[in-house]
């Protein structure tokens, strides 16, 4: 008989899957792990002859001499993103680490282990967003505000000008030429 060894890092991050104990030599032991609420199973780190190293969850050990199992936990960080601006049950969205959400309510919320992510809220028709993207470093919870602005058209109109003489109008840096005596 082998002893199979098991163990949770960290400590309280979830449990696993036979406990600790003897086994007969050549044994095939299922082995499984269930993360706590804040964590995410991450990987198996086996030793001795017959152990498992890799993501597979639940997965399989030979015991062929003592063994030693740890599954290795993720701590998961709350991201906010939270909304103003939008009418009281307008669709919008937000990508995160390759997952998009989207949502009629004021905040949309993603839960990450620690690490830097790039993220883009996406458009809504009629209203500009700021910031539409950028990038969060994350090692506790966070939010990130997000404020949507209804776009309202402006019309210029000229008088003066012989008929289909070019003229342009910049407004935030975005210029428009028109030959017609209004543009909008």
């Amino acid at each position: 008989q082998y002893y199979l060894t098991m163990v949770v890092i960290p400590l309280n991050a979830g449990n696993i899957l036979p406990g600790s104990g003897w086994h007969n030599a050549g044994a095939s032991v299922n082995i499984s792990a269930t993360a706590n609420n804040g964590y995410r199973f991450y990987k198996w780190v086996g030793t001795g002859s017959g152990s498992y190293s890799g993501t597979e969850n639940p997965a399989t050990v030979t015991v062929n001499g003592p063994v030693t199992e740890v599954a290795s936990f993720e701590e998961l960080y709350q991201v906010a993103f939270t909304e103003s601006g939008l009418p009281i049950g307008a669709q919008w969205s937000a990508p995160l680490n390759g997952t998009t959400k989207s949502s009629n309510a004021s905040t949309i919320t993603f839960e990450v282990p620690a690490g830097t992510y790039a993220f883009s809220v996406g458009p809504v028709s009629g209203y500009s967003v700021l910031p539409s993207s950028g990038t969060l470093t994350v090692s506790s919870n966070i939010s990130q505000e997000i404020t949507f602005s209804q776009l309202k058209a402006v019309t210029f109109t000229e008088t003066g000008l012989p008929a289909g003489a070019s003229w342009s109008v910049t407004l935030n840096r975005v210029t428009k030429t028109s030959t017609n005596s209004t543009i909008t």
